[in-house]
């Protein structure tokens, strides 16, 4: 299969003919909006960080805090607070291993192999996933950029009508990057709609069986740690946001100049400054969705490999809000299991075999 590939030379070309389109052509507020999105993906494709236009007003503490306030409310509506503690809990409870010290072994990856090897995992797994990821990469429209720039998404261009696959290029762990995108432009199709707290399942879960197919070749440690790392972190912020939210609903969901100090904990106008920014910046729903999704990730991972069609139901019942159970007690066991899974591989590969190059 023969897939396409773009470099930054294509960035920069279709940022410089855009800056002139919008200038001399004719376009609908819609056709601008597209380029305007496409413009702002492509410079971060290139590295580029774009300084903010907006002058820097200087706000008060009442605006913060009812930012805060709209903030939390928003956040309490979209999921209720009984299921926050709940989450809190799973955050607390999960055994969070350190596997930092891990330097992934440097692997030559091409393109093609990292077709290959996703397309056999689908294959495998589920005829439909299988049929939809084959056609969405021998599609013209599909575009892949591997990069050195840490950069990882799936981008569907309203104004090119293409498809980029961005893939950072990062040794073995290129498989599950890639594949982990591609499935999001497998859902944007099979899709029509997913439930938000379980949005990153299915691009998780095929991460995983990729990593898992990896680990066959070569040695298995590593494979998981980001991921592991990235998820430790977010249950750490997500823990302390939901402590916050308890005290906001107990003060009434309203911040006030009177209740600030004992909701947020702080005394000073500076410590509100800079809580407020990191607040406010946080998206802490989606920290819920990668944390869930990545925990039932690994529950259907072990169903998987004791009965594959019963876990591509599953996958799908919950991706699309069927299934919106949480099941934290098994989400908790499942997940030990995993790493007491990865604590065994490790122990046992204490020397790490090179792979050959592809």
């Amino acid at each position: 299969m023969r897939i396409r590939t773009v470099n930054q030379d294509f960035f920069q070309g279709h940022l410089d003919n855009s800056e002139l389109e919008l200038i001399i052509s004719d376009l609908s507020e819609k056709e601008k909006r597209e380029i305007v999105c496409m413009q702002g993906v492509f410079r971060e494709y290139l590295g580029i960080t774009t300084p903010s236009t907006q002058p820097k007003t200087k706000i008060t503490t009442e605006q913060m805090l009812e930012k805060l306030s709209n903030k939390m409310n928003s956040d309490l509506t979209s999921i209720s607070l009984k299921l926050w503690i709940k989450i809190q809990r799973i955050c607390w409870e999960t055994r969070k291993p350190s596997y930092d010290e891990y330097q992934p072994d440097c692997v030559e990856v091409k393109v093609e192999d990292l077709a290959e090897l996703s397309l056999k995992v689908y294959k495998q797994a589920d005829k439909e996933f299988y049929l939809m990821a084959k056609k969405i990469l021998e599609s013209g429209n599909t575009l892949v950029y591997l990069n050195d720039l840490g950069i990882n998404n799936h981008f569907r261009c309203a104004a090119l009508r293409q498809n980029f696959i961005a893939c950072a290029y990062a040794g073995k762990q290129t498989y599950s990057n890639f594949s982990h995108e591609l499935e999001h432009g497998v859902d944007d199709i099979l899709f029509a709609q997913k439930y938000p707290l379980y949005k990153e399942l299915p691009p998780i879960f095929f991460e995983s069986l990729v990593n898992d197919a990896v680990g066959k070749r070569t040695d298995f440690s590593g494979l998981y740690d980001d991921r592991i790392g990235n998820h430790n972190g977010m249950m750490n912020d997500i823990f302390e946001y939901v402590r916050i939210l308890r005290l906001f609903d107990a003060n009434g969901r309203n911040l006030t100049s009177k209740n600030v100090s004992a909701v947020l904990g702080i005394t000073t106008f500076k410590e509100l400054e800079e809580l407020y920014k990191t607040m406010m910046t946080d998206a802490f729903i989606d920290g819920v969705n990668y944390i869930l999704s990545f925990m039932k990730a690994i529950q259907l991972r072990e169903v998987y490999y004791n009965d594959k069609t019963a876990a591509i139901k599953l996958l799908i019942a919950i991706t699309n809000g069927e299934d919106r159970t949480v099941g934290s007690e098994a989400l908790l066991q499942s997940y030990e299991r995993f790493l007491s899974e990865l604590d065994g591989k490790k122990a046992k590969q204490k020397t790490h075999r090179i792979w050959p190059r592809a």
